[in-house]
């Protein structure tokens, strides 16, 4: 089965940008869209099951609802500020729930102290955006 990977972000605009950078695979095109030629790269399946979120409470949901059916997320890729939660919530709450989650962290608020960061999320990976 594919690895499963879970964004949480309450801009829905992120996720078909995440979806764009994740699942876009780049495949030459041949003169017939219909032919192939030896030349031609096979099509590549993803690699894994992307699920987006659109808040917090909805993506530990999934989380837990997830390990209850023996179909766990590999990773979580998180926004850090959102409205009711931020993804510091979600990192405590992934954590409580699957210890061997991996988590990514992504904000665009380069104030944020990045090891009090990592010291509450037990070492998530963080994105700083620009």
């Amino acid at each position: 089965m594919k690895p499963r990977i879970a964004y949480v972000d309450d801009n829905l605009e992120m996720h078909e940008m995440l979806r764009i950078i994740l699942l876009k695979q780049p495949v030459e095109k041949t003169p017939d869209l219909f032919a192939t030629s030896p030349q031609s790269p096979p099509l590549l399946e993803n690699p894994f099951r992307l699920e987006c979120y659109s808040g917090p409470e909805a993506v530990i949901d999934a989380v837990r609802g997830g390990i209850d059916a023996g179909d766990p997320f590999q990773m979580i890729i998180t926004d850090l500020r959102m409205p009711a939660h931020n993804g510091d919530w979600v990192m405590q709450q992934a954590r409580a729930a699957d210890t061997n989650i991996r988590i990514i962290v992504l904000t665009a608020f380069g104030e944020i102290s990045l090891p009090d960061l990592q010291t509450a999320a037990g070492g998530a990976d963080f994105i700083f955006l620009d």
